[in-house]
């Protein structure tokens, strides 16, 4: 079973997870909030995909896991630096390989999925974020950028 964790970085170095509490802080009204999806596979760390959340969301967790359901590879282009990602359908499975990341062949269903829960769960938090702030015009440019037409 494969798991999808983001994590956002904060002031200071320090982490949030969307496995834990909402910290008092969390969001300061930045324009992009920068982190890393976390890939699980059967509770063991497999990949780590660093760049702007939002670009994330839209372009592997909600665009790539469409694309694979209509097509045998998609790619993700890194927002923050140059590079990419490729996925490779075969069959029941997906290859995963890219800049800075390990190759691993993930089953195709599960990673498709799991994709699709996290933009989900980050899609939730940015709205249950507007109810905490006062100036709720960055979330829902932020909201904006990550949803898809159609």
């Amino acid at each position: 079973m494969i798991n999808i964790t983001f994590h956002i970085y904060l002031a200071g170095g320090e982490t949030w997870d969307d496995t834990t509490p909402l910290p008092a802080q969390l969001f300061d009204g930045a324009v992009a909030l920068e982190g890393v999806l976390r890939i699980f596979d059967n509770g063991i760390l497999t990949n780590e995909i660093e760049d702007e959340l939002p670009a994330l969301i839209r372009n592997l967790c909600f665009s790539v896991s469409r694309d694979l359901q209509h097509q045998d590879h998609a790619a993700y282009h890194f927002h923050s630096y140059f590079g990419q990602i490729d996925f490779s359908k075969q069959g029941e499975h997906i290859s995963v390989a890219g800049k800075g990341i390990n190759t691993v062949t993930y089953d195709a269903q599960d990673l498709i999925g799991a994709l699709q829960n996290c933009g989900e769960r980050f899609v939730s938090l940015l709205e249950q974020l507007k109810d905490t702030v006062e100036e709720k015009a960055p979330i829902d440019s932020m909201l904006e950028a990550i949803r898809l037409p159609g």
